[in-house]
């Protein structure tokens, strides 16, 4: 009261009292008139405002002395007072400092690795991950401090961690991601995120008010454009290594072995989905849906090349059709709805599929010309080997899978049929030679309505037909014309009327309610 009587006459003197004065509720007086005549005082305010810089520097002073005598109480009562002239976040930052919690001096550094396991998600024992613990070591040491002197109000609570977030763990992961190998780069921060993950489960514990999230993220996100970057790079890399043996400052390993050139380009396929795998896990923790578009479509096109590789490598397509089909699958399984990001290889695999398997037609369909336009049906069994040719086809083709399996058997079916067509014009029939067609067309029918479908014996039954009307005598042909005309385009019908000269005059009976023919 006697300092508010005075205050008028000696402003300076009254402050400078209670200043100098060793009775703490002295300071706090002062303290309060400080922070009235500063946000609510009319006049001049520079002497209060100079006190207040002087109260916050001897407050301080003390604190320091108090904390490191570990006299609690002194502490909060200093954090008190400067809490009245809002300027308590000082000594929260000089108790971080003499805890070393906001040191610039931290010992962490990138993980020392000549060989990278490219399939390792997690490095255990880091410098990053001994730095996290030391940090969680001292703020148990000191959570008693935090809590008697700081309280734990969601605002001082969150400042503290915010500052430890913003410079200790920054700075240190910064350190420990200071590396140019990509792979490293991309192990490291992956390895971080997790260590830093359960060091924010200890945080919650504490403090479970703290926004953990937040802060979590904030502290990544400057690490992940450069993180997408070295996505691409160590793709790009493993992937010439396989092709082309590039060097490498390091080396790599996958599922176990060496990553090294080699012509296994299935191999190569399977491993480079390892790496999209190591990617989608890091996805699912720092990147967004835009970065999983970008790097999946830069895979997606990578691996154009690798199937480039695998085509024209390959002397045999059927193994190449495998080796293809099997890629199309790899993608639709391993992606699942991520598939259409992969476009461009899909559309790669699906063009080059299609061209082999028209080589692969082509191929059987040689094949077939040159059983089918020699089988002249004298003997029987003549068409045995066929029938095991296409045994062996049909055993090849599963690999490919039932539906790819279907087109090709219906595209083997028109080329039989078509083929088998045209060497029946060329049989000089007799009865032994019709039995052995018809064999043959028996044979080829239940084949394909087991393994293929059952509709398609249809196809035989109309080759027999033409045989037998072939084959008929004059009265036979016209009661099979009554009764199968429809069925027989008019190009049929002339085809095997060419087949039956000197087998009596039938074109008139096929022809005769047909317009004049040249």
């Amino acid at each position: 009261m006697k300092y508010s009587l005075n205050i008028d006459k000696s402003e300076v003197q009254v402050l400078e009292a209670l200043l100098n004065s060793e009775d703490t509720e002295d300071w706090m007086i002062l303290a309060e008139m400080i922070y009235i005549h500063v946000n609510y005082g009319m006049g001049d305010k520079t002497n209060f405002l100079n006190f207040s810089k002087k109260l916050e520097e001897k407050i301080s002073n003390i604190f320091q002395e108090s904390l490191n005598g570990n006299n609690l109480t002194a502490c909060k009562t200093c954090f008190d007072i400067l809490t009245t002239i809002e300027k308590q976040y000082a000594l929260i930052d000089i108790f971080l400092l003499s805890k070393s919690l906001l040191t610039t001096d931290v010992n962490v550094y990138p993980q020392p690795l000549t060989t990278v396991d490219l399939s390792l998600k997690v490095l255990d024992n880091t410098t990053f991950e001994q730095f996290l613990k030391n940090v969680i070591q001292i703020l148990e040491d000191n959570y008693i401090i935090i809590c008697r002197v700081f309280g734990l109000s969601d605002e001082y609570c969150e400042y503290i961690f915010s500052k430890i977030s913003k410079t200790l763990i920054s700075m240190s992961l910064n350190s420990f991601l200071n590396v140019s190998s990509s792979s490293i780069y991309l192990i490291c921060l992956q390895s971080a995120f997790v260590h830093l993950q359960s060091f924010g489960g200890f945080v919650k514990s504490l403090f479970p008010k703290i926004d953990f999230e937040s802060s979590f993220h904030e502290i990544f996100s400057q690490f992940i454009y450069k993180a997408i970057m070295k996505e691409t790079q160590i793709f790009e890399e493993v992937l010439e290594i396989y092709l082309s043996g590039a060097k490498t400052l390091n080396m790599y390993t996958l599922n176990g072995a060496k990553v090294a050139k080699t012509n296994n380009y299935v191999r190569i396929y399977e491993n480079m989905f390892v790496l999209i795998d190591s990617f989608l896990n890091r996805r699912e923790m720092l990147y967004s849906e835009e970065n999983e578009v970008e790097v999946l479509k830069f895979c997606s096109k990578k691996l154009c090349i690798l199937i480039d590789k695998m085509v024209s490598s390959s002397r045999d397509c059927w193994d190449t059709m495998k080796d293809l089909f099997h890629s199309y699958l790899l993608n639709k399984r391993f992606l699942g709805e991520k598939f259409q990001m992969f476009d461009t290889c899909n559309m790669k695999l699906t063009d080059a599929t299609q061209q082999e398997f028209e080589s692969m037609v082509g191929m059987i369909k040689t094949f077939m010309k040159g059983e089918i336009l020699n089988m002249f049906f004298g003997e029987k069994g003549s068409h045995i080997k066929l029938l095991e040719y296409l045994r062996r086809i049909h055993e090849k083709s599963k690999e490919l899978g039932e539906r790819n399996t279907k087109i090709l058997f219906y595209r083997i079916l028109d080329i039989i049929y078509h083929l088998l067509y045209t060497q029946i014009q060329h049989i000089n029939f007799d009865k032994s030679r019709l039995a052995n067609v018809l064999q043959c067309l028996d044979d080829l029918s239940g084949y394909f309505s087991i393994n293929v479908s059952p509709s398609l014996e249809t196809k035989f039954n109309h080759l027999k037909l033409m045989c037998e009307m072939i084959c008929a005598d004059q009265s036979q042909f016209k009661a099979m014309i009554s009764q199968h005309r429809i069925s027989f385009a008019e190009k049929e019908l002339r085809d095997i009327l060419k087949c039956r000269d000197g087998k009596g005059n039938t074109k008139d009976m096929v022809f005769k309610n047909s317009p004049a023919q040249p």
